[in-house]
């Protein structure tokens, strides 16, 4: 996979590698180790984060490789919007290649900006 792999490709890998969680109680260690691999993909990103979620879409475990993700991820649970809560929803990965422009989630993408993130992709 090339340093600059295509929103398809990366979430072919992230489906891939989810389904080998096998139990919570490895949950977090797999999150981390996830979030990692993600972010070597594409180095020039702020960083990766990595959730895993319920039934219900309660999120029981995350992870992150820089404060910033984890902030604007963990905002997406408190606000209820945002691409990952989508992609988990709808099974499709979610691109916003331009947060300036961005319509959805507008109280998650506003915060987004604000803390410096010009574009995201989340994969279920």
């Amino acid at each position: 996979m090339s340093s600059e792999s295509t929103p398809v490709e990366l979430s072919r890998v992230f489906a891939h590698l989810s389904g080998m969680i096998l139990n919570e109680q490895d949950a977090t260690s797999a999150a981390s180790k996830l979030a990692w691999a993600a972010h070597q993909t594409v180095p020039s990103a702020t960083g990766a984060g990595f959730s895993i979620l319920d039934d219900q879409g309660k999120r029981l475990s995350s992870a992150s490789t820089d404060p910033t993700v984890e902030a604007v991820d963990t905002l997406q649970y408190d606000l209820g919007q945002g691409p990952c809560l989508s992609a988990w929803a709808t099974g499709d990965p979610q691109l916003v290649d331009d947060t300036a422009v961005e319509t959805r989630w507008p109280d998650w993408i506003e915060a987004a900006i604000s803390m410096g993130i010009g574009s995201v992709l989340s994969s279920p």
